[in-house]
């Protein structure tokens, strides 16, 4: 689809023949199963380089470099390879200009001309399968925004993606969110929360903020999840397997037994003690002697679920913790818009069943001042007798 949209820019293609092909290619790609089997990508410096390997080709005729950059610039700059002179891309150009140039003056690249003659003629298919279901978060953000523009009133396709987008979050893995989903929310924030206020009225809008909320309520859900409860009685065994130890690991598994009693001289219970401690079992044990039998001990078992919901409760706080970091890089006023009126309550966390968010870990998340900036002015001294008279009223 980008393709298509530069297609358009360079004149290969009229910009309004561009612009109906990218809508057929994006609602095809909205109902297709690629939508709900992509998948993030980890930051990887191999990505710009083959984008911009990509784009050298279909701009120059040859692959750039992104390593390359001019002698008076930084690491950053790319140098666009020129006879003259190197273009400098201006990160603050208006890439939505119909006939925007970003290199000072227009390519003919007959390979890539090419490529769209052969786009068309199957109907606007791909020629092969799509290799990898990954994709870098920038493309995604840069897709969605880009439908912002080309939505009109009777082909909505922005609410289209959206609608999509909440319909698959209850199936979004954790690694999606973090990877793909929270930073494409992120990065076409700025943007949506313009087009909302411009639209105010448009009805399209509570549902923008309804699949919106979809998407971070699903997050919550899945990655913090709901305040631990107390857990089942099953246990991991221990790492032994001598057959004291065998069938302590199988009273262990079993959820229907809280108590075990086990028969064993000193030495064999002192093992079965030692190899609960080495496994850190959340049991409670008692080892008694039998009368008669000096050298033989019963050691009594307790299953206990403290320890474990104590270590389930605070992973749980963990999560949450980072989940309003994730949050929290957003500015307030586009949760705000994104999310509508309830936003604090959903950030808060109430929902989950645990302890919330206190409004101080509130504050800190969104980086709002949590305490004074100046010292506060001290009250008025005033004169006891100033005071008396006051309360005790004026002499007569």
């Amino acid at each position: 689809m980008s393709e298509i949209d530069l297609f358009g820019r360079y004149d290969y293609i009229s910009y309004e023949k561009s612009q109906e092909l990218y809508r057929k290619a994006s609602k095809a790609f909205i109902t297709s199963t690629a939508f709900t089997q992509m998948h993030g990508m980890e930051k990887d410096e191999s990505t710009g380089t083959n984008f911009l390997s990509r784009l050298g080709e279909f701009v120059f005729g040859e692959p750039m470099d992104a390593n390359e950059s001019d002698d008076g610039g930084s690491d950053d700059d790319f140098a666009w390879p020129s006879d003259d002179e190197d273009y400098m891309f201006d990160p603050h150009m208006d890439l939505d200009e119909p006939n925007f140039d970003p290199f000072g003056y227009h390519v003919h690249n007959r390979q890539a001309y090419q490529q769209y003659e052969q786009y068309a003629s199957l109907g606007g298919r791909a020629t092969t399968e799509v290799e990898g279901t990954q994709i870098h978060y920038t493309a995604l953000s840069f897709w969605i925004q880009k439908t912002m523009d080309i939505s009109t009133k009777d082909d909505d396709i922005f609410t289209l993606a959206l609608s999509k987008m909440g319909e698959v979050a209850p199936q979004i893995s954790i690694a999606d969110f973090h990877t793909l989903w929270i930073p494409v929310l992120k990065g076409m924030a700025p943007k949506m929360t313009r087009l909302m206020l411009e639209k105010s009225k448009d009805p399209n809008t509570l549902l923008w903020r309804k699949n919106n909320y979809t998407l971070i309520k699903a997050y919550l859900d899945i990655y913090v999840g709901q305040w631990p409860q107390r857990p089942s009685l099953a246990q991991d065994g221990v790492d032994c397997d001598c057959a004291d130890c065998k069938g302590l690991s199988v009273f262990l598994a079993d959820a229907s037994l809280k108590v075990g009693h086990f028969s064993a001289n000193k030495r064999r219970c002192k093992h079965l003690i030692e190899e609960l401690c080495a496994a850190n079992a959340d049991v409670y044990t008692e080892c008694m002697n039998f009368e008669g039998s000096p050298k033989k001990q019963k050691l009594t078992v307790t299953k206990s679920r403290t320890k474990m919901l104590s270590r389930y409760r605070q992973a749980w706080r963990e999560r949450r913790n980072e989940a309003s970091k994730h949050l929290g890089s957003f500015e307030q006023k586009h949760l705000a818009a994104l999310l509508g009126p309830e936003w604090m309550t959903l950030f808060s966390m109430a929902h989950l069943g645990g302890p919330s968010l206190s409004d101080k870990d509130m504050r800190k998340a969104l980086r709002m001042k949590t305490e004074r900036t100046s010292t506060p002015k001290a009250p008025p001294f005033l004169e006891p007798s100033t005071i008396a008279m006051f309360f005790g009223g004026f002499r007569l």
